[in-house]
């Protein structure tokens, strides 16, 4: 699952608008390329979307360890958190929360 963080998020649009300001993941010369096309990858699937790294590494030419590295990146900055999910005290699956502006950042 993927849950998204941002004011005017509409899940029925079938498009997605990304922000341009200072705390834009655009903006973030820390970030490689690669994190930054991963996030607008992460941000384009659906909610529903059951996430995982195989899932992900399926969707591009990237390797398991190649987009562990991009979410790593993405984690630091604090544009997404991986979150287990748990049915009965069981892990059920990872929920990635993801924010279009660094979540250490937001009020």
């Amino acid at each position: 699952m993927i849950r998204k963080i941002k004011e005017d998020y509409r899940p029925d649009e079938p498009y997605f608008k990304m922000i341009r300001g200072e705390r834009s993941v655009f903006r973030n010369r820390t970030l490689s390329m690669k994190a930054r096309g991963l996030f607008c990858t992460i941000w384009s699937l659906p909610e529903a979307w059951d996430f995982s790294v195989s899932g992900l590494a399926v969707l591009g030419k990237d390797s398991a360890a190649g987009i562990k590295t991009g979410l790593r990146e993405l984690e630091n900055a604090g544009y997404i958190r991986i979150e287990q999910d748990r049915k009965n005290g069981r892990f059920s699956g990872n929920c990635c929360v993801v924010s279009e502006s660094p979540m250490s950042a937001r009020p």
